[in-house]
């Protein structure tokens, strides 16, 4: 029982990671400013390596990885309103709903982080957690540079 419920809030992981993966590629087609394109498409990359990562270990676990994001997820995480930016292509905005995904996905992993996991488990996900913070924090501080541009 245990496995399953380790499996399950990783595959939430996941489809958070998943969503923010897209999300980011979408902001990184829409943006012009070269500096904010390049991190964007670094954080893409990098939610595409904990996907790899997280599907690893729900493999290990016996566990299926969840095929893709979920609409409800893309809506509970906050990305769903950049796609209708995007085509605005106001960069102030884009970064505003960037954070706000993100700030969801910081909540999804803080989340497992609070349930019991197996210690090789809560290592992958508080690194992957630590990453996610940064971002976080990174995209609140753009989001007052991309606004004076």
């Amino acid at each position: 029982m245990a496995k399953e419920r380790t499996v399950a809030a990783l595959n939430r992981l996941v489809q958070a990671c998943k969503d923010s993966e897209h999300g980011f590629r979408q902001a990184a087609e829409a943006v012009k400013v070269f500096d904010l394109k390049q991190a964007l498409e670094g954080f893409a990359a990098r939610r595409a390596t904990f996907i790899a990562e997280l599907e690893a270990e729900i493999g290990r676990l016996g566990g299926k990885p969840a095929k893709s994001g979920s609409i409800v997820s893309t809506l509970q995480h906050g990305w769903f309103h950049l796609k209708t930016l995007v085509t605005s292509l106001d960069v102030g905005d884009i970064v505003t709903e960037c954070e706000r995904g993100e700030e969801s996905v910081l909540k999804a992993y803080t989340e497992v982080l609070q349930r019991r996991l197996p210690r090789e488990v809560r290592q992958l996900v508080a690194q992957q957690e630590r990453h996610v913070r940064d971002v976080y924090e990174r995209l609140c501080s753009a989001e007052t540079v991309a606004v004076r541009a």
